[in-house]
């Protein structure tokens, strides 16, 4: 006796021992089915119902990887206006960016920095679906400075005064 294995209604496969483990390789994503049947030594199938079995099983799809491109934010005044950053995901999916430190806040994609000095570090994230694993998380740091300002040399004058002698303090 022996097994014939029939995976998805293609041709059997013909198993002479019948203990052991039967890998099934090279499956695709879905759903499959494998008819296993006791069979003689002529490679027939018996014909009572115990000795058939069905089993169905599906390989679920393989999460595909994904990266961010985030890139380097330059160096800020303390005294810039809000401005926007972008960041994006290798598969196209949504990404999520946020202030981890720092003088500032973020609304969507635009920073607004609160009139501070310090290092603001922002950190872009996109969680995946069911067809891509979340991506590594990318951070980029920038520094907030004052600004510099000149100052210019300054000089007082004064008017000429006129001689007085200590006659004129009384009259």
């Amino acid at each position: 006796n022996h097994l014939l294995l029939t995976l998805d209604n293609q041709a059997p496969i013909d198993v002479h021992t019948l203990n052991g483990i039967y890998r099934l390789s090279n499956l695709s994503e879905g759903f499959h089915t494998v008819k296993i049947q006791l069979a003689d030594g002529n490679h027939r199938p018996f014909a009572n119902p115990e000795a058939t079995d069905i089993i169905s099983f599906t390989i679920a799809p393989t999460e595909k990887e994904q990266s961010i491109s985030f890139p380097t934010i330059a160096d800020k005044l303390t005294t810039d206006s809000p401005f926007s950053i972008n960041a994006t995901a290798s598969s196209n999916l949504p990404v999520t960016l946020s202030i981890e430190s720092g003088p500032a806040r973020i609304n969507g994609r635009t920073i607004t920095l609160n009139g501070t000095g310090g290092t603001v570090t922002v950190k872009a994230s996109q969680t995946g679906n069911e067809e891509y694993k979340a991506a590594p998380d990318r951070r980029q740091s920038f520094a907030v400075t004052e600004p510099l300002v000149e100052k210019l040399n300054q000089s007082i004058t004064f008017p000429a005064i006129a001689n007085k002698n200590n006659a004129d303090l009384f009259n």
